[in-house]
Order: structure tokens, then sequence, then C-alpha cells
């Protein structure tokens, strides 16, 4: 019974764990998710509110530059421009769209207006306490928010003084409505206002905010109030205490007009996606548990099985053991022989491996040695460039050396992964390069004809070892002939292969030793000269990449090799380089 009550006990912890970071993290989501929505909105309502206003910025100064309106204002109230005046305000408001638009002269009193024929007209009023006038008759652009003194209404002021040579003779001012922004605040999901310096509400798309204020005023800005008359403070009143509590609240300053946007938006939708997100966590919880429980009891009863046919196993394996001591012992005696076949057959590899690689590395290391004699030499003397030039090489030569071992052994494991498109001009490029030393204190002459454009299939470091040991042999038979060694090297396209002629001017193959040519450990040269493996690993590597090496005399006497490889197509070179 208590198993049960703190396994059910468990399942509702777990359960209700769930549930709470399933809420949490919805919640957390949810209000951030709103939080950018509301930046994203702020930043809207900002460049709306205040490209509502910057479209009627630069009338006042085109009106304060109008001829009609310069001569009204010097000749005053009464002059004879007055009434063509009004005319011309009355037009310009209604084109504009503004909410009045009037003049006042150096004193402060309205000379025009566009409702020069209300009952309410501004003619006749003067505003010399407005602070757009005060900022106009100073030369600066006035801006002011209030209540209108005459009308009640609520507006934006844009002031610009009208100039004179030497002095200020007025001021041009429109009266922006703010209804119209008001109405392009989303009014849906979330509720939106705008506070002036003082923390009064002087937009919102809530008409019952409208001129309330966040906190009571303070001193200071109740006294500028008064002063500009710009509301009745009997008619502002402090917001309800905790109004937004529970909602979220993000605010951004506005400048130069030294406002601040608000964005209220409710959390109840989130709420309740964090509900329904924390329910669905509580239940896969629970689900979970539950799983876990049946899980954990039938893995209890699996391994109650599984002890009992381990038991029966040891018993039945007891009983076999004593029957099958000679076939164990038999069973180690063929392991031993294996073994010893395995290592028999290692012992062979590693045999030939050896061979070849002596082979293999016999010229670059007598490269590097001729490097090496000729950097010391070229440093004895000064010539540090071509000394670090030779040293450049020793170092190539030793990671070649390294890529030749590689592909030796791959070329013993898996002799067709390595093909790929190689030009024949970097083949010969490298190949003359490594044997440089060989040639010169040979004196040789070699030509090259038709290489620099052809691409076959093959590898470059093996290729390159193949024209290696055909030059190298060359060399090796116009020298022991008493001859200055001339090897002429010609590529040429025959269908589907590139045909490569090695001809030298040595004595030539005797007729007794062209049929054993190719085969491992046969030379012509003196013992200790040779292993007679280089024409049998060159046979070898053309046979992996496709391709056929042959033998025979030239018209001159001298021996021809001729090597045969797959051509890569033209359209294919591209993708060779």
């Amino acid at each position: 019974m208590n198993r049960r009550i703190i396994l059910a006990t468990t399942l509702l912890a777990l359960c209700v764990a769930a549930g709470f970071l399933g809420w949490q993290r919805a919640y957390d989501l949810g209000v951030a998710e709103l939080r950018s929505r509301g930046a994203t909105e702020m930043q809207l309502y900002v460049e709306t509110t205040r490209g509502r206003l910057n479209q009627y910025r630069a009338l006042a100064a085109v009106y304060a530059r109008d001829p009609l309106v310069r001569a009204a204002v010097e000749t005053g109230a009464n002059g004879p421009d007055i009434a063509a005046l009004n005319l011309r305000l009355e037009y310009w408001n209604a084109m504009s769209g503004a909410a009045d638009t009037y003049v006042l002269d150096r004193d402060g009193l309205t000379i025009a207006a566009s409702n020069w024929a209300q009952p309410d007209s501004f003619v006749g009023n003067n505003f010399a306490f407005r602070p757009y006038y005060q900022m106009a008759i100073t030369g600066q652009l006035g801006r002011f928010f209030g209540l209108g003194t005459t009308s009640g209404v609520r507006g934006y002021y844009f002031a610009f003084p009208i100039h004179r040579p030497g002095e200020i003779t007025g001021a041009a001012v429109v009266k922006v409505s703010v209804s119209r922004i008001e109405r392009e605040f989303a009014p849906e999901g979330a509720t939106v206002f705008i506070t002036d310096s003082a923390g009064v509400i002087i937009l919102s798309n809530d008409p019952a905010l409208r001129l309330r204020a966040l906190a009571p005023i303070a001193p200071a800005h109740a006294e500028a109030i008064l002063r500009d008359r710009q509301f009745d403070l009997g008619q502002i009143t402090p917001l309800q205490a905790g109004l937004f509590d529970g909602q979220l609240h993000l605010s951004q300053p506005m400048a130069p007009e030294g406002w601040t946007l608000h964005v209220v938006k409710s959390l109840a939708l989130v709420r309740a996606q964090a509900w329904g997100a924390g329910l669905l966590a509580g239940a896969v919880g629970l689900i979970i548990g539950l799983v876990a429980v049946v899980i954990l009891q039938r893995r209890a009863r699996l391994l109650e099985r599984l002890e009992m046919r381990a038991n029966a196993a040891r018993l039945l394996e007891a009983q076999v053991a004593a029957r099958t001591a000679d076939l164990t012992q038999a069973n180690e005696n063929l392991h031993r022989a294996q073994a010893d076949l395995v290592q028999a057959a290692k012992l062979a590899a590693l045999g030939q491996m050896s061979a070849a690689l002596s082979h293999e590395f016999n010229q670059p290391l007598t490269a590097i040695r001729t490097y090496t004699d000729n950097a010391l030499a070229f440093l004895g003397i000064g010539k540090r460039e071509r000394a670090e030039e030779n040293l450049m090489r020793v170092l190539r030569l030793t990671q070649r050396m390294a890529e030749l071992s590689r592909h030796l052994i791959g070329f013993a494991r898996k002799p067709r992964e390595t093909a790929q498109p190689t030009r024949l001009g970097d083949i010969m490029d490298e190949t003359l390069s490594l044997m440089r030393g060989r040639i010169e204190r040979a004196e040789a002459k070699i030509s090259l004809s038709g290489i620099d454009d052809l691409v076959v299939m093959g590898g470059q470091v093996r290729l390159q070892h193949v024209m290696m040991n055909l030059i190298g042999n060359a060399l090796d038979a116009a020298l022991g002939a008493g001859r200055v060694p001339e090897i002429a090297i010609v590529a040429r396209v025959d269908g589907g292969n590139v045909i490569i002629t090695v001809d030298d001017n040595g004595p030539g193959i005797a007729p007794e030793a062209a049929e054993k040519l190719f085969d491992p450990f046969f030379s012509t040269k003196e013992v200790g000269q040779g292993l007679g493996l280089g024409l049998s690993i060159s046979f070898n590597i053309m046979r992996d990449f496709g391709g056929t090496i042959a033998a025979s005399r030239t018209a001159q006497g001298g021996a021809r090799f001729t090597l045969s490889l797959p051509h890569l197509d033209p359209s294919h070179q591209k993708a060779a380089e």
C-alpha cells in the first residue's frame, strides 16, 4: 500500500512540475512576442504621428513668405489687403486640411484668419502669451500643443516668423487637428496614448484617457500650463492608481516634441495560451510517468525471467564443459596454427614492401643529397636566396617521399582508387625538377613535344615515378655506352588515348631481354646497380590506370618506351583544373 501511495504522489508531483514549467515557458514566450510586436507598433505610431505633423510643418514657412501676407502685416489690421488675405487663408486652410490658419502682427494680434466669417473667429484676438508666438517672434519655428482658447479644441501649432529687411513683423500660424492622428492608432487589442512633459495625455485612441494625467501634475508644470493657457487644469484629473496593472505597458520617448508614446496591451490572451500549454505539459508529464511505471514493471518481470534462464544456462554450460575438453584443446591448436600463418604472411608482405620502398626512395634521396650540398655551397659563397631555393626543394622532396609511400600502399590494396584528371605538363615539370641535378651532371639533352595541353586519367605522383624510371634508365643506358644522353619525349592523341614515347640514344634493348624486361627482379645492370623492380612497378602502375607500356627499338638503334593512357575529353579539362 505504501508503495502505491509513493508512486501516486510521485506521478502527481511530476504532473504539477511539468504543468508549471510549461505554463511559465509559454507565458514568458508570449510576453516576449507581445513586447516585440509592441516595440514595432510603437515605432510605427511615432512615425505616423511625426509624418502627420510634418505635413503641416512647412506650410507656416510658405505662408510667411507670401507677398500678400507680408503686405497685410505691414499695413496693419485696417489695411486694404486684409479682406483678400482672409479669403486666401480660408482657401489655403480648406485645401491643406488644417484646423485653422491665421496671421499675427508683431504684437501678437490676429489681423487675418481662415475662420474670419465664423462667430468664433480669431480675428482681433491677441495670442502673444502663446509659446509658439514667442518662439516665432525671435526668429525660430514655433511649436506648441494645447487647447484653443477660443475654440476649446485640441491642436498642434506651427508658427513661422514673417520677415522684412532687418526685422520680424509678425508670424504665420497653422493649427493641426490631432483627431486624424488618433484615428490611425490601432483601436483593437491595445491602448495607445501620448503624454507631454507634464504627464498629461494629449492624444489617445481611448477618448476616456484624453486630457487625463498619469500622476498629479508637478507645481512647476502646473505654473507653465496656467501661464501658457495650455489646458484647463480644473478638468485634468489623474488616472486611477493601478489602472494598467496586469497589462503590458510599453513606452518610447519622442524628440523634439518632448512627448512620450505609450502602448498598453492586454495579457489575457497570453495567460490563456499559457494555461493551455501548462495543462498540456501536465498531461504529457502524467502520460510519461505512467509509461515509465509500465516499463519499470515489465523490466522487473523480464529480469526475473532472465535470471531463471541464466541459472539454467550455467547448469547446461557446466555439463557441456565437462565433455568438450578435447574439442577446446583442438581449437587452441588451430588458433595457434592460424596465427603462425598470419605472421608468415605479414613477414612476406613486409619483405616485398621493403624492397619496393628502397627502390622508390633511392632517386628522391639522391636529389635531397644534391640539393643539400648545393645549399651548403651557396651559403658558403653568400648566395642565401639560392640556398633557400634548394632547401625548399628538399622540403618538397621529403613531402613527396611521404606521398610516394602512401601511394605505394594504396597501390597494393586498391590500385584503381587514385585515378584522377592529371596534366602531363605538371608531371613532367616535377619529374625534370626532381632529376635536374642528375641530368645536369650527365650533360643530357632532353626535348619535350606536345606535353603541356594534354590531360590524362591517372595519379600524378605514380605517373611521375614511371617517367623518372624511364628517364633514369635512358640516362644510365647512354652513359654506359659512353655517349652524351639525348632523350626525346613526345606526346600525341590517338583516338581516346594519349600516346607518349620516350626515345634515347643508348645501345637499345637486346632481343633476349625484351621478353623479360617487365618481370620483377630482372635487370640488365651490374649487380648492386638496381633490384630490377622499376619497370615491373611501372608496368603495374600503367595497368592500374587503364594504360599500357611497351618497349622497342628506335630507327637509330636506341630504346623506345611507348606509354598509352586514357585521354580526358576536353570538355572535362576545366573540372580537372
